[in-house]
């Protein structure tokens, strides 16, 4: 893995310019033509909230001195690197637990909530609408949910 670093980095830089290249064409040609404006403020908000709660969190990293330089995992997370530093970190700490709770759990139990929903109608329907239900929603909950907690068991780690 050591002797790849440079290639992943540069992979995944690469990704990431990529995408920041496409979300700014985005926001130009919404911006350049007026039929578009009035049903795409909702994703601009969607997409500069996360990004003005990212500058946010990256300041207040960025404001650390670190005291040491080996992280222990495969991929590097926030947590990772505040975990290095030689200062209080209990702003950064608290600042990523809400932030982690805007993000995280609403949208769990806003899908959660849907697949209710999904269930409920499937219990008033036919035999054979509740089986293709059932196969098609069990498996993506049960996938959603282990990712969730996959999810949670990793930030529980780095605290």
């Amino acid at each position: 893995m050591n002797q790849h670093k440079y290639l992943y980095f540069t992979l995944f830089f690469l990704i990431y310019i990529v995408t920041i290249a496409l979300n700014t064409s985005l926001i130009t040609v919404v911006y350049k033509k007026k039929t578009l404006h009035e049903p795409m403020h909702i994703f601009i908000l969607a997409w500069l909230f996360p990004f003005c709660s990212f500058a946010m969190y990256l300041s207040l990293t960025l404001r650390l001195t670190l005291c040491g330089n080996n992280i222990y995992k495969t991929h590097c997370t926030n947590f990772d690197l505040i975990k290095l530093s030689c200062h209080d970190t209990s702003v950064n700490n608290i600042v990523g637990i809400l932030l982690l709770g805007v993000y995280m759990f609403p949208q769990f139990f806003v899908i959660l909530f849907s697949y209710a929903q999904i269930l409920r109608i499937c219990l008033h329907a036919s035999k054979e609408c509740r089986k293709k239900a059932l196969q098609t929603c069990i498996p993506h909950l049960l996938t959603f949910i282990n990712y969730f907690f996959a999810g949670c068991f990793e930030l529980i780690q780095c605290t």
